[in-house]
């Protein structure tokens, strides 16, 4: 017989059903007392976040991909934008003057939490690019788009993304919010206080 040892995240998901239960049985006055109180969830190690390292990307962008992925993906990489708020970014959004990018609610989108809202000062890369890609745009509403200039979806962006970076060689994991990762590692790297870090994610608390 194969002996397996249970996940810490799947004892603590019984863990925390058996103490509910208990719980009601106390409130049912079945019980004196919920003999799980002292009983405590196992300790979950949380994965570090993993990145592309600088030769990964090299790799990736040196691969043939249509201009309006390329940009996409270079605007997840140098704003470390969520795909959804990438996805929802309009020309209003940019501010070519100062140079910078406004993640904010719209009509039929909502920003993941309130910190989520802030202005991303553009990179040099991000801003030529920009400015080069503005008079053969798309659309005339949003930034990031389909090469048919309709809305980016996450599905196609993320089986792209795959496709490319196995192309490119690359034999680590390769998805979208890894982009958002790498962009952090490198805010790091040059020296950046991990509170400007925080406002730049939109993260809620420096712990996250």
């Amino acid at each position: 017989k194969i002996k397996t040892k249970a996940k810490p995240k799947t004892v603590n998901f019984f863990l925390v059903a058996v103490r509910a239960f208990f719980q009601q049985e106390f409130i049912k006055e079945h019980i004196k007392r919920n003999p799980m109180l002292h009983i405590r969830n196992l300790k979950v190690e949380k994965r570090k976040p993993e990145f592309y390292t600088k030769e990964e990307l090299k790799l990736f962008f040196a691969q043939p991909m249509d201009d309006t992925y390329r940009l996409a993906f270079m605007g997840l990489l140098f704003t470390g934008m969520r795909f959804a708020e990438l996805a929802n970014i309009t020309w209003e959004d940019i501010d070519f003057v100062n140079r910078l990018l406004f993640v904010r609610p719209k009509e039929n989108f909502k920003t993941k939490t309130s910190n989520s809202e802030r202005a991303i000062p553009l990179n040099i890369i991000m801003y030529e690019l920009l400015v080069k890609y503005y008079p053969k745009r798309l659309s005339e509403e949003y930034v990031f788009t389909s090469p048919k200039g309709f809305p980016i979806r996450e599905r196609k962006m993320l089986a792209i993304c795959k496709t490319v970076a196995k192309k490119a060689g690359i034999t680590n994991n390769a998805y979208l919010h890894k982009f958002r990762h790498t962009y952090a590692t490198m805010l790091i790297h040059n020296g950046v206080k991990i509170q400007n870090i925080k406002e730049l994610l939109g993260h809620w608390s420096i712990s996250e």
